[in-house]
């Protein structure tokens, strides 16, 4: 409908909030295991508020020939160096645990969280440690919208999307973890 109409427009795809780790890296934080059920697959993370800027930024671009499609991502991580980056930022040691999916299980039903959160988590994991965030994402693993090589065709100026947006690079993992956990004031608009 957008396309058909002609209107200015461009679409976004993020790859996935350092946001969604959070409460990970808060119980990392306090010293309990920092367990995941990945392997060595990678994860474009970044902080949600780099993901908007750029949005923004795209919007007001919409006048000046901006590409079609975005594909934005951060620098691509494994868990494993997501922990590290969480002993970076907090100066706190914990434990880090690489699974599989029904020891993770396992690990979260000791926990406080309800069934459906269970199984959403693992769901997450599965999907991750099919690649589904990877930097090359395959066809097969993505049922919805358009997979990562079908927008790399479209848009070969799509490398380093939301780096090239922005203007600069993106801030180190431990930099955006360092930020997301720092207290900040409130504001009330």
């Amino acid at each position: 409908m957008i396309i058909d109409a002609r209107l200015p427009h461009s679409f976004l795809r993020n790859n996935w909030y350092l946001e969604n780790e959070l409460p990970e890296i808060e119980a990392a934080k306090s010293g309990k295991p920092f367990i995941y059920a990945t392997g060595e697959v990678t994860v474009g993370w970044a902080e949600e508020k780099l993901y908007a800027e750029g949005a923004a930024r795209v919007m007001t671009m919409l006048e000046n020939d901006p590409l079609e499609i975005y594909e934005f991502h951060g620098v691509q991580h494994t868990y494993k160096e997501l922990a590290k980056a969480i002993k970076e930022a907090t100066g706190k040691d914990f434990p880090v645990q690489s699974v599989d999916l029904k020891t993770y299980q396992t690990e979260l039903e000791k926990t406080n969280l309800d069934t459906a959160q269970i199984n959403f988590k693992v769901a997450i994991q599965k999907l991750i440690a099919r690649g589904a965030l990877s930097e090359h994402v395959a066809k097969k693993d993505v049922a919805f919208g358009m997979t990562h090589e079908q927008i790399l065709e479209n848009n070969v100026n799509n490398e380093n999307a939301l780096e090239n947006v922005l203007g600069m690079p993106l801030p180190s993992l431990s930099a955006q973890v360092k930020d997301l956990i720092t207290n900040k004031p409130k504001y009330l608009i």
